[in-house]
């Protein structure tokens, strides 16, 4: 049977890597409506999408990744869609990267409800990028079972990072959208976590995409770009909220909280006060943060 797909990309002012990335989905095995949600680009994008006919276009202000991927998701579930396969601009999908989701969807979901599936990500050198938590969810004999199904070629995950996300659209009205208040960073561990919680969720071996950042994870010691210092709030702010929540272990939540102060401590040893201001506020800021959960309308 074939499945009613939206791919939905999130974009801002990178419009040779859209280019790539669109390119790519246009050449899948298996074919989708491709949505791009465009976050107020000013590098041409705009233009560029009003000049595609085989694409469904999304204009709307800047209100971050996060806004975005709530907006496409929310477009995914209102148009009557199946499915809902989300990621950034800079990803490069294999061609057969959707046809290896959507034929483990088929075998997983006549044994279980499916929360979420997501692919194996490498970055531009091949190395593995974006890994996604292991659940350590146990079966009645106390092992974890996040090996249930290993082989087949799929892991048993609880989170993973929006680069490459499929997920029933039946799920997006059961658990709700993703928060746009997040703005940016930390969105799409919660929303997976959130779903996890109560649906299996997976990661497809055979399902690939290059993610082409370059660099590994930000280390806020290190950066030097003052707008993304600025932007880091939102990580720390985005961080705290989540690890009030309670898909974390009680020694997980000690561990996150431990390296708050941790972080404060390398900043102060570099004397960097500027970015300790950064650190503090966003505590203080994920201390009062109460984000509300949406649902997409449903259709008649």
């Amino acid at each position: 049977m074939e499945h009613k797909i939206c791919t939905v990309i999130v974009t801002y002012n990178r419009l040779p890597l859209l280019k790539e990335a669109i390119n790519a989905l246009r050449h899948q095995s298996y074919s989708s409506s491709i949505l791009v949600v465009n976050n107020g680009s000013t590098d041409g994008t705009y233009e560029y999408l009003e000049e595609q006919n085989d694409l469904k276009i999304l204009h709307q202000e800047n209100v971050g990744g996060a806004g975005g991927f709530f907006s496409g998701l929310k477009y995914a579930a209102e148009e009557g869609f199946t499915f809902a396969w989300i990621m950034d601009d800079d990803v490069l999908p294999d061609k057969d990267a959707l046809r290896h989701l959507v034929d483990a969807y088929d075998i997983l979901s006549q044994k279980e409800t499916i929360g979420f599936l997501c692919s194996t990500v490498v970055d531009v050198e091949g190395n593995m990028a974006n890994v996604p938590i292991i659940n350590e969810r146990k079966a009645n004999n106390g092992y974890s079972c996040w090996n249930k199904y290993l082989e087949l070629g799929y892991v048993g995950v609880s989170s993973a990072t929006f680069v490459s996300v499929f997920i029933p659209c039946n799920i997006i009205y059961n658990v709700g959208l993703p928060y746009k208040e997040f703005f940016i960073w930390g969105d799409d561990t919660e929303y997976t976590n959130r779903i996890s919680m109560k649906y299996n969720s997976y990661l497809i071996g055979k399902s690939l995409v290059k993610h082409m950042r370059t660099g590994g994870a930000i280390d806020l010691v290190k950066l030097t770009d003052k707008n993304r210092i600025r932007m880091y709030k939102f990580s720390i702010r985005n961080n705290w909220y989540i690890n009030k929540q309670p898909f974390y272990h009680r020694k997980i939540k000690l561990i996150n909280y431990l390296w708050y102060f941790s972080l404060i401590g390398k900043l102060l040893l570099h004397f960097q006060i500027l970015k300790i201001g950064i650190v503090l506020g966003g505590i203080l800021q994920g201390i009062c943060f109460r984000p509300t959960v949406r649902f997409p309308k449903k259709n008649k």
